[in-house]
């Protein structure tokens, strides 16, 4: 059958959409395994640290706005576990994939650990004080306050490291900063 290239996307979609779809369930079920991992094994630190209760069997799923079916398809996503804090706040640790603001194009990837804020407010008050005591390393972007570690697709293998390594940014700046509690009010 001759077909023109635009539609040859069709036709590869509809053998392979189910395939496809089965293997970023996959994929994603892996950084959800991982990431839960991290967060259980660091909980005891994170409480401490945080000065805040922390039940592991309340973890659930970061939020997916912006994964599938939505204006942001192929331009932002991210995977990975979320762990509800006190008054509306979350714990969030996930690997986050967007295009490049520096340079139009380019994908960039890296692993999370932010606080999400239930509004603006708390967010500039935390985002000030972590950046203070993190010597400008933090980040935010709108209502979270974040730590990354850039990650290559060959640095999945080790995202068990590197989930580690931004949760311990949190666990440091909190000890300095006196916990979150006073913070996420």
């Amino acid at each position: 059958m001759n077909v023109s290239p635009d539609r040859e996307l069709l036709i590869t979609g509809a053998k392979d959409f189910l395939k496809a779809s089965g293997a970023i369930a996959t994929f994603g079920g892996e950084i959800w395994d991982i990431g839960v991992s991290v967060l259980k094994n660091y909980a005891p630190q994170l409480r401490t640290a945080a000065g805040i209760p922390l039940d592991p069997g309340k973890i659930q799923a970061y939020p997916k706005d912006g994964y599938v079916n939505s204006e942001h398809d192929g331009q932002n996503a991210q995977l990975g576990p979320c762990w509800p804090l006190t008054g509306g706040n979350f714990f969030n640790l996930y690997v986050w994939w967007r295009i490049s603001e520096k340079h139009v194009g380019n994908e960039v990837c890296s692993a999370v650990a932010s606080v999400g804020c239930r509004n603006l407010t708390v967010a500039d008050t935390l985002e000030r004080a972590v950046r203070t005591a993190s010597r400008n390393r933090s980040r935010l972007d709108d209502y979270e306050v974040y730590f990354e570690q850039p990650l290559s697709a060959e640095d999945f293998i080790h995202l068990e490291s590197r989930y580690g390594m931004v949760v311990e940014k949190w666990i440091g700046v909190c000890k300095k900063i006196g916990g979150l509690k006073k913070y996420l009010k």
